[in-house]
């Protein structure tokens, strides 16, 4: 039943936001708990599990042109055959599609979420409060501005 999986989901990741609190020695919601496990779900489909992603099917990517060279060239020397270079694809020809979300951006996200959520009093024992963000942005150290601009710009640019 649906009511059982959610319930068992919702004790898993209640004991699952206990565990990374013990570990930490920071308290950490079950909300929070739940989200990293949909991160982790999502980076481990995106770098491990995607099919896009396999060595082993459809286009050549960057990185496997170089290791269908090397196989070419062990199996013709265990077939005692004469060496017969792969001719290199033209890079123009080659097209990538990228989302645009590397690591990169995840630590922008990152980066610029622990700015915004210090800037509004998380941290500091308190809780977020749009007040407090825009009290220290008004007061914030011209760096930090200059940094979180940076950050924020990479999103539009």
């Amino acid at each position: 039943k649906a009511s059982d999986v959610l319930s068992s989901a919702r004790h898993a990741v209640e004991q699952l936001a206990g565990t990374i609190s013990r570990v930490t020695g920071k308290p950490i919601s079950s909300a929070q708990a739940a989200v990293l496990v949909v991160v982790a779900v999502f980076l481990m489909w995106r770098y491990i599990l995607s099919p896009s992603l396999s060595t082993t099917g459809g286009t050549a990517g960057p990185g496997q042109n170089a290791y269908a060279a090397y196989t070419k060239g062990f199996q013709d020397g265990q077939a005692g055959a004469r060496f017969d270079p792969i001719t290199d694809v033209d890079p123009e020809t080659v097209t990538t599609s990228t989302s645009g979300w590397g690591i990169g951006r995840f630590m922008s996200v990152a980066m610029a979420g622990m700015m915004v959520y210090q800037l509004g009093g998380g941290g500091s024992g308190q809780p977020w409060n749009p007040s407090t963000f825009v009290t220290n942005l008004r007061n914030m150290n011209p760096m930090n501005a200059i940094i979180l601009l940076n950050v924020l710009s990479g999103f539009f640019f």
